[in-house]
């Protein structure tokens, strides 16, 4: 199975309105858009690296 591009994933956040984007120049920089996602996605990663690798 293909992984899809990260700008296939970009796009469905933004679309979903859970990210923003600002365009600089050649640079886009992504925003969410509510702090709880945030804080859901952070959870998220602390998990994962307290979960020992088998």
């Amino acid at each position: 199975m293909r992984r899809p591009p990260v700008s296939q994933h970009l796009r469905l956040l933004r679309t979903s309105r859970i990210a923003t984007a600002h365009r600089q120049a050649r640079e886009t920089q992504y925003t969410l858009t509510d702090d709880h996602v945030a804080h859901i996605a952070l959870d998220a990663i602390r998990h994962a690296q307290d979960q020992p690798v088998s």
